[in-house]
């Protein structure tokens, strides 16, 4: 037996070799390859299908971290020094004094007796008005508000539960538990985690009444969190006093249980449950803090998609004027643009539920045509062929003239067309645009000069301009649908030039806050 071990060792040592060395030899060619695809283009071109963009230095760190931690995991090696002072110290406790001996009052007996005397009559003052003003008045004294509870009180609460856990671990480490006052001392202690208990749900009360005056965030999942681990920290304690058990018992059990329940936390999609509670609870949709919810991963995206484009009364559309120019619409629009892009990236190595039932979602959104407006203004650059979906698209904002601006022709049904900067001679693309009724440069414009090409475009009602010149305006004269043109600067030689003449429209002086 003893030769068939020696021969099994040798084995699978040598295997273990062979996939390290694969493995690095993998990882070397893969370098050599990428130099090989610079050095020549027809190599290159050869090999372009094969797309090794996803490995980057992040990703190989990621990876390797990964491994080492599974490797540990599943082929992990005991230290027997560390493994034997787990044993020692992971034990029930035991009488070293003998029967002889009298187990007298000392020191630590009498500062826990008074100590847990004292947070005893504390707490049962603590606790009768906080049961009463939870069952009873629910009014808060006068400059007490409910953040309090929250921000300030429940991180004191579980600051000292651990200092009171502290005290239990040095009071009852040893010939204490077995003294002739240690029943009462433990009474003392079992009535202090029952109230420390009660505290703890009470706090976990008000936290959920602070989530239904102010919505939920990953802040509050926290305190519900915390308190959850200051519950099963009181019960291990108890467990603890009541088993006779070690310091080091209260400590590694309580490290397995937060560890259980940390692990069994990341298993959830806490961006969907925020979102879908703070909508399905939001009084209207102003009261929806939507600058909380674009600031979330794209699990809630097809949710938002809903409640920007709904069609309830107190939906964006009802409530705002110009409303994709509210900042939370933009940072929607371009977690949108992201999402349509890296939608069509998914390959096989990158597949997973989560990403595929929110695609799903968003196609639904996208086959039925919710999507009418997209706010990109506060972006670089922009390339429309990724929005080609949204056949519907009623406004498109900007930042400035995408390099495949041609496609512009694509979006039939676009009303509103806005820059933030227009450069070049391409205002001819916006001609096959029927339906546009209002075009809008917001900062800076150049190559602009063919403005008879407005002429062809009978349903456009509104240009807006930083500055325009004399001869200009009367190219835009005599539009057939024309009523406005805003302009950010009117020069007084300007307005002069404009009372003289009879133009077919208005022009007004406006600033970009009230466009």
């Amino acid at each position: 037996v003893k030769s068939r071990k020696q021969n099994v060792a040798p084995t699978n040592t040598k295997k273990l070799k062979i996939y390290f060395g694969v493995v690095i030899a993998l990882i070397i060619a893969i370098v050599f390859f990428a130099l090989y695809q610079q050095a020549n283009p027809l190599f290159k071109e050869f090999t372009k299908n094969i797309d090794l963009s996803w490995i980057s230095i992040g990703w190989c760190l990621f990876t390797v971290w990964g491994f080492l931690v599974m490797y540990g995991l599943v082929f992990y090696r005991e230290v027997k020094i560390f493994s034997e002072w787990d044993v020692r110290f992971n034990r029930t406790l035991e009488n070293t004094t003998t029967t002889d001996e009298p187990k007298e009052l000392n020191n630590n007996t009498v500062i826990a007796l008074s100590l847990f005397g004292i947070l005893n009559l504390m707490l049962i003052f603590v606790n009768a008005l906080d049961l009463t003003n939870l069952f009873g008045s629910h009014e808060l004294p006068k400059g007490v508000y409910l953040s309090d509870f929250v921000h300030n009180a429940v991180w004191s609460l579980i600051f000292s539960i651990i200092i009171a856990v502290g005290l239990i671990m040095w009071f009852f480490k040893g010939d204490l538990n077995f003294n002739k006052q240690s029943k009462t001392l433990k009474l003392l202690v079992y009535l202090w985690i029952l109230q420390s208990a009660v505290m703890v749900i009470s706090a976990m009360v008000r936290n959920s009444w602070y989530v239904a005056e102010y919505q939920l965030t990953y802040l509050r999942i926290g305190v519900y969190v915390f308190l959850s681990l200051s519950l099963i920290g009181l019960f291990i304690t108890f467990l603890k006093i009541n088993k006779t058990k070690s310091a080091w018992y209260l400590v590694r059990q309580n490290f397995e249980a937060w560890f259980l329940l940390l692990s069994l936390c990341s298993f959830v999609n806490w961006d969907k449950i925020i979102s879908d509670y703070n909508i399905a609870h939001a009084k209207t949709f102003k009261a929806l803090d939507k600058s909380y919810l674009v600031g979330l991963s794209n699990a809630n995206l097809p949710e938002l998609t809903t409640v920007f484009f709904g069609d309830k009364k107190d939906s964006l559309f009802n409530t705002t004027e110009n409303f994709q120019k509210r900042y939370e619409f933009k940072q929607y629009s371009w977690r949108l643009y992201e999402f349509m892009i890296e939608n069509k990236k998914e390959t096989w190595q990158s597949f997973n539920l989560r990403d595929k039932a929110i695609a799903r979602k968003m196609n639904e959104h996208f086959k039925n045509d919710h999507i009418t407006h997209m706010g990109l203004d506060n972006w670089g650059l922009v390339e429309l062929k990724n929005i080609l979906t949204l056949k519907k698209l009623k406004v498109l904002n900007l930042s400035n003239v995408p390099v495949d601006f041609e496609l512009i022709t694509f979006f039939k049904a676009l009303e509103e067309l806005s820059f933030n900067n227009f450069n070049g001679n391409r205002l001819q693309n916006i001609l096959l645009n029927k339906n546009l009724k209002k075009f809008e440069v917001i900062n800076y414009y150049e190559g602009v000069r063919e403005f008879q090409i407005f002429q062809a475009l009978k349903k456009l009602e509104v240009i807006s301009l930083p500055t325009i010149t004399n001869d200009e305006l009367l190219k835009l004269n005599g539009h057939p649908s024309l009523k406005t043109l805003q302009l950010t600067t009117i020069y007084d030689e300007q307005k002069e030039f404009i009372k003289n003449k009879r133009l077919s429209f208005k022009v007004k002086e406006v600033g970009y806050a009230n466009r």
